[in-house]
């Protein structure tokens, strides 16, 4: 279902762009991102129960943490929630794209819930599924397949935010991620990680790099060298706390 088989891949390297037809049947398959969403949709069958975590491939952990900087000590359900200065065309359009499957009138698009690491809770992910089988009568991954493109994070919070709207949800607003998107701000993190990252005031230091994927960088290509930059002291040359370098911190926090 998911994937192309041999003779639809073989066409459409031939036809190129004339392929599109194609790519639309059941014959076309769909790209791994798009695979790769609804196996995380399916989390439930491998556990029953309680916060799920989820830690992408391109995801890096840059300090130490606890069970405190990701869920509330009340034992209160949180929902990560970005409200950016200026929200990306990208994050608007997967807002409606969510909003569409899920047969919602249209809303403010000045959010998103595309956050790193995203925590999910079982329960909701299962009748999120069974909210899009009942709209459309027919399996949520046939669903998600035929969508052509989709954001499971959206997905799920659109889902909590404005259906089942629980009582007890504690949105957070806050980023525990700090974000590269494209190639221009790769190479100037990679220029002075130590100082971009020391550059957040006192208390709001990011838990975790996310590098955006489809930027052509593997996490082997800038792991190590960020581990060493973040265990190696500060020194004087470095540029002070709470002072961001020009153009780049504002742009990761808000993406």
């Amino acid at each position: 279902m998911f994937y192309a088989p041999a003779w639809s891949r073989f066409l459409q390297k031939k036809l190129g762009r004339r392929a599109w037809r194609l790519t639309q049947t059941r014959f076309g398959g769909r790209p791994g991102w798009i695979v790769q969403q609804i196996v995380k949709l399916s989390a439930p069958e491998l556990f029953a129960e309680g916060p799920v975590c989820i830690v992408d491939s391109d995801l890096l952990f840059i300090r130490e943490f606890d069970v405190s900087d990701l869920l509330p000590a009340s034992g209160t359900r949180v929902l990560m929630r970005l409200e950016p200065q200026k929200e990306s065309a990208k994050h608007q359009n997967y807002m409606r794209k969510s909003r569409e499957l899920l047969k919602l009138a249209p809303n403010g698009e000045d959010h998103h819930f595309m956050a790193y690491p995203a925590i999910w809770y079982m329960n909701w992910v299962r009748q999120l599924r069974d909210e899009l089988e009942r709209r459309h009568g027919k399996p949520w991954q046939q669903v998600l397949y035929d969508s052509g493109f989709f954001s499971e994070y959206l997905l799920y919070g659109v889902y909590l935010d404005e259906v089942l709207r629980p009582p007890s949800l504690e949105q957070r607003k806050t980023p525990l991620h700090v974000g590269v998107w494209d190639r221009e701000g790769f190479d100037r993190f990679m220029r002075s990680p130590r100082q971009i990252l020391d550059s957040y005031p006192a208390g709001k230091a990011p838990l975790t790099l996310v590098v955006q994927s489809n930027i052509g960088m593997g996490p082997q290509s800038y792991a190590d060298t960020i581990e060493a930059a973040l265990l190696t002291p500060p020194t004087d040359t470095d540029e002070p706390r709470n002072a961001p370098p020009s153009g780049y911190a504002t742009a990761t926090k808000t993406s």
